[in-house]
């Protein structure tokens, strides 16, 4: 994304530390998807106009901790809908191959049906 729309203008979030790359790659910000005020903080301040939002723990790490799955995948993609909502931002929400099953055709365009 910062080689298409360069580099200031795409601000990488993570709760972990990120690598040196990504550092040295443009703007980063630690950031916790259950912190709906620290997230608010990230958008105004970066005047943000675009979410794509890609916070989620998949079921091998979920199954082991269903309480912070439930937290993370449900109240964290809340607090980035309402967000987005409030401030009038785009919101792109990528989806897993794991959501449809290792059947699904792994080029399929840009829409995909599961059965």
């Amino acid at each position: 994304m910062r080689q298409r729309y360069g580099k200031e203008r795409v601000v990488c979030t993570d709760i972990r530390k990120p690598p040196k790359t990504v550092l040295q790659s443009g703007p980063y910000r630690y950031a916790n998807i259950l912190n709906k005020g620290g997230l608010e903080e990230i958008l105004v301040e970066n005047r943000i106009d675009q979410v794509v939002h890609f916070s989620a723990l998949l079921s091998a790490i979920g199954e082991q901790n269903v309480t912070l799955a439930l937290q993370v995948n449900i109240e964290g993609f809340h607090n980035i809908i309402d967000l987005c909502r409030t401030h009038d931002l785009k919101l792109f929400c990528p989806s897993t191959i794991g959501a449809f099953g290792p059947e699904t055709p792994r080029n399929n365009g840009q829409l995909c049906f599961s059965k």
